[in-house]
């Protein structure tokens, strides 16, 4: 019992001197060094102030998550993030990613993020999924269902409710070979054709 007691009384007045030292140490750095606690001030202050303004160099890098190309887009702030500190510049972009309008979903919009944030210049990372125009189309099954399918065999164009037993057996015989469809009239007749 006296042995638990004395190491139980060590930790605590190890502790305790730990203490103490921390509370030395920041009280000598703040008498030594007054101007490093200034210059955290400062910084607090700076960062604090860093507003968008019509000023502001508007940079949109669009990234393509397919290829991994992107192109950059010098633009004018739109007015709804002007006087924006950068947390809520941040939440508007999370709500615009939660939210984004039709006409960037039609593009394959992902997401968006904030690559940098200042009153000077704000980068804006924009990420899509574009969608090339398919020409030319191959008919599959899944699950014993028509699927559409793109050129490359690997994204799927359309989901169809057309059951494989219900077409006629030379069709199912090209459909299990993923049957070629030249073009949409093409894909469209056969759509309106089979659909019940």
């Amino acid at each position: 019992m006296k042995v638990a007691k004395s190491i139980s009384l060590f930790f605590l007045f190890s502790l305790i001197m730990i203490l103490i030292g921390g509370f030395c140490f920041y009280v000598m750095e703040s008498r030594f060094y007054p101007e490093k606690q200034s210059e955290i001030v400062e910084q607090a202050a700076v960062e604090e102030n860093q507003i968008l303004t019509s000023d502001t160099q508007y940079v949109i890098i669009e990234t393509d998550l397919l290829n991994g190309s992107s192109s950059e887009i010098l633009a004018n702030v739109p007015e709804q993030y002007i006087g924006m500190n950068r947390d809520k510049f941040v939440e508007a972009m999370q709500s615009y990613e939660q939210n984004p309008p039709l006409t960037e979903l039609s593009k394959g919009f992902v997401s968006v993020e904030v690559s940098s944030f200042s009153n000077q210049k704000v980068v804006i990372r924009k990420n899509y999924s574009f969608k090339e125009d398919t020409q030319h189309f191959y008919l599959t099954v899944r699950d014993n269902l028509i699927v559409v399918m793109c050129e490359d065999l690997q994204t799927i164009y359309m989901n169809t409710t057309i059951l494989l037993n219900t077409l006629p057996d030379r069709l199912q015989a090209e459909i299990m070979l993923n049957k070629y469809i030249d073009d949409e009239k093409e894909l469209y007749d056969f759509l309106e054709t089979y659909s019940s």
